[in-house]
């Protein structure tokens, strides 16, 4: 079955706040990522959201991963001249705890600031079980152009909602139909068929199926109550 859409992650930034005088630690806090085995990884920042889009002055950037540092030139890995790190055809070996640190002047004047970033990356396989659900609403008539401009608010909307979790929504297939409703005449329904599998292995089925439930619940209240039935 043709994959219509789906939602992921493209990179990762750090989200520390800006400390002045000494190099700055977030001990607590370590970025998530999770790569595909034999994928490549997203593109992994050594920048905080703040310092993306701030000028630095003589930036060093140093990466450090489990076995030591890395260094561009690995053939499974490659770091740009702005610190950004890529994995390719990534294995499970790769997976641990990666630092970078940043040092860099924010002006000529100013004396040099310094970060340490932390990851935790995590290698996944295709897992071999998915969580398959229906989603069924009212519509227009079916060769109306009101269905597809509903198609894509409802897309757009499940993106958002999917964004923070570890796991993949893809719409599988969607159609139109006449339906006879009970006691009642006819009416044009939109079925709309998606796939959810999870990309960490910790990840349960139950818990999985949970956790779609409550954002398809959510996803109901958001397109106006069109919806009037969800098959788990």
């Amino acid at each position: 079955m043709e994959q219509l859409a789906s939602w992921s992650c493209g990179c990762f930034t750090g989200g520390f706040q800006e400390k002045i005088g000494q190099p700055f630690i977030w001990d607590d806090i370590r970025i998530k990522v999770y790569v595909r085995q034999h994928h490549n990884s997203p593109h992994i920042l050594c920048l905080t959201n703040h310092l993306r889009n701030s000028e630095l002055i003589d930036p060093i950037f140093e990466w450090h991963g489990p076995s030591g540092d890395l260094v561009t030139g690995n053939e499974s890995v490659t770091i740009s001249p702005t610190g950004t790190l890529v994995f390719q055809h990534f294995k499970s070996y790769l997976s641990g705890i990666y630092t970078c640190s940043l040092v860099f002047k924010p002006t000529t004047e100013q004396e040099e600031k310094s970060y340490l970033i932390k990851y935790v990356i995590y290698a996944y396989s295709d897992p071999n079980f998915y969580y398959e659900f229906t989603a069924r609403y009212h519509s227009a008539p079916c060769n109306s152009i009101y269905n597809t401009s509903f198609e894509r608010k409802l897309l757009q909307i499940l993106a958002k909602l999917v964004v923070e979790l570890a796991c993949e929504v893809s719409l599988q297939k969607s159609e139109c139909h006449h339906v006879k409703m009970q006691r009642a005449g006819m009416q044009n329904e939109l079925f709309f068929t998606f796939k959810g599998k999870t990309i960490f292995h910790g990840m349960l089925k139950k818990k999985l199926s949970h956790i779609l439930k409550v954002y398809l619940t959510e996803l109901a209240d958001l397109v106006n109550d069109h919806i009037i039935l969800i098959i788990y």
